[in-house]
């Protein structure tokens, strides 16, 4: 009785699938969880290849195809073939690696959604095919709408393109070109045929990147390390000059990689990076903005020019960022910094704890950093004593040129305590000394 009924189903659905072609696999799939001694095998079997066929029985050939699957359920007669059957599939999943396809509904249910996800989380190269497996601890979002990748490739040489619009003349083989994060080298390939096939230098952390990269592209130097690890400074004095950056860095250290691009500003002379749109705000915001904050001041000082060349959309990434706006920034830094090596860290601890406390002013908020007090000894007698007006004034207050005088200052501060340490240290190792000679 029930085996007719399975048939009945299966036949209706298919002398109505021109009327409605789009429901009938939802259909027949409940037809076929009619809970019944009957083929359990063929039965889940079938209905996996309603899956893969969409089951839209738009053609006859799809309806022959489903009836000749109907035939194949119905030609099962009894519950010992149907366990003969059940043996058989079981016996051969198992001799192929795999796991026996379950028979509860819920553990189907868990194993599909565990395959969707694994699939989601396959990123594919739409140009090459290659394909990776995504790891959420890398942030990894990479771009895939071909006109942003060209766009994004031509923002790295302009301002130092020669007369023929291709790469810089003092560097025609593009030696000192760095993309950091080049995933499966779309952007890379791009980079290749703006600059004629540049000898440049990728830095990605991925194993499974690195390795499509280095078969992709036999002759190109890939460092496979973290882009906070790379030594600028040491690439530039390699290469004779100094560098042009390329990043679409992850979202997950986007303050971490203009920081450590700051540090190393002098061995750099343009950097083009995917960001989000917050954080471009907050390298561009001024005393006057909301988001002026420490990145803001930084860049203030050791960049010539500053600009945000256009928005990106969260469908140009494979996969897409969720709720997250992205943006292209050009930085131009300049040639030498105006910071000492001595001043640069107490710079940066200084806006950090002051930022921090956005709504205290600086005489409370600098000597609670413990970074800062170990840079500058002796800071808070130096803040209670002090007669500086900038003490008084909230960090949104103080321009960027000030921000400057502020870490001179401090900086002369802790030289004139480290040098009176230094005497009294000498006067007592001396005074130590005419007493062990008085002694003898």
């Amino acid at each position: 009785m029930r085996v007719t009924l399975l048939l009945l189903a299966a036949g209706a659905a298919a002398a109505f699938a021109p009327l409605n072609p789009i429901c009938t696999g939802k259909q027949i799939s409940r037809a076929l969880s009619i809970s019944s001694p009957v083929p359990v095998a063929r039965v889940c079997d079938f209905r996996s290849r309603l899956v893969q066929l969409r089951c839209t029985l738009a053609s006859p050939d799809d309806t022959a195809e489903v009836a000749e699957a109907v035939g194949e359920v119905a030609a099962v007669p009894s519950p010992d073939v149907t366990a003969q059957a059940s043996d058989k599939v079981g016996g051969e999943v198992a001799e192929a690696g795999g796991e026996e396809a379950p028979a509860n509904r819920k553990e189907r249910r868990r194993m599909n959604k565990k395959t969707r996800n694994r699939e989601r989380n396959r990123i594919v190269d739409p140009e090459t095919q290659a394909s990776i497996q995504r790891k959420d601890a890398l942030s990894q979002n990479f771009l895939s709408d071909p006109g942003i990748i060209e766009r994004f490739a031509e923002a790295a040489f302009t301002g130092r393109a020669n007369e023929a619009g291709t790469a810089d003349a003092s560097d025609p083989d593009g030696e000192r070109l760095v993309e950091l994060g080049p995933g499966l080298g779309a952007v890379t390939r791009s980079l290749q045929r703006e600059g004629a096939n540049l000898k440049m230098t990728v830095v990605e952390l991925d194993g499974q990147s690195c390795a499509h990269l280095r078969e992709e592209f036999p002759g190109m130097d890939v460092r496979e390390e973290s882009l906070l690890d790379f030594d600028f400074a040491t690439h530039a004095q390699e290469r004779g000059g100094r560098l042009t950056v390329v990043s679409n860095a992850p979202f997950g250290i986007s303050s971490a990689t203009l920081y450590h691009l700051l540090d190393n500003s002098e061995h750099i002379s343009r950097a083009v990076l995917l960001l989000q749109e917050e954080v471009v705000h907050r390298v561009l915001a001024d005393s006057s903005k909301r988001k002026y904050s420490s990145l803001s001041v930084e860049h203030a000082l050791r960049a010539e020019h500053l600009d945000e060349l256009f928005v990106v959309p969260s469908i140009a990434f494979t996969p897409a960022p969720r709720r997250t706006k992205t943006s292209v920034l050009a930085i131009d830094f300049a040639a030498e910094s105006p910071l000492s090596q001595t001043e640069a860290p107490i710079l940066r601890a200084t806006l950090q704890a002051s930022f921090k406390e956005k709504g205290s002013d600086l005489r409370d908020s600098l000597w609670r950093s413990a970074k800062l007090r170990a840079l500058v000894p002796g800071l808070r007698q130096f803040c209670d004593a002090s007669d500086a007006n900038w003490l008084a004034k909230r960090p949104a207050d103080i321009a960027v040129g000030k921000w400057l005088h502020i870490a001179r200052s401090l900086g002369s501060f802790a030289a004139m305590e480290d040098s009176e340490e230094s005497t009294d240290e000498a006067a007592d190792e001396a005074e130590d000394a005419t007493e062990a000679v008085a002694e003898r």
